[in-house]
């Protein structure tokens, strides 16, 4: 896929969830998770920055999430610093 189209479609995702999220119950958001028939789409929380990932094998889908869920937050810590 094609690298600005993908960050394209993230951006999307990720500011609709947003604002779901903050007019449903007042908080921010941690991660998406899109699961279709074929293939996944995934966005977690780093703070400042977000990690995006998208892949056809859903069976390491939760290994995908378990490492962003790890990568986010030693992002989130390390920012918390600088």
């Amino acid at each position: 896929m094609d690298g600005d189209r993908f960050g394209g479609l993230s951006s999307a995702i990720l500011m609709t969830a947003r604002s779901a999220m903050n007019s449903l119950f007042g908080e921010n958001i941690n991660e998406i998770i899109v699961r279709g028939e074929t293939g996944y789409f995934i966005v977690s929380n780093a703070g400042r920055f977000v990690l995006v990932g998208a892949g056809t094998i859903i069976q390491t889908m939760m290994k995908t999430v378990k490492v962003f869920r790890i990568a986010a937050n030693k992002i989130r810590e390390i920012l918390s610093r600088v």
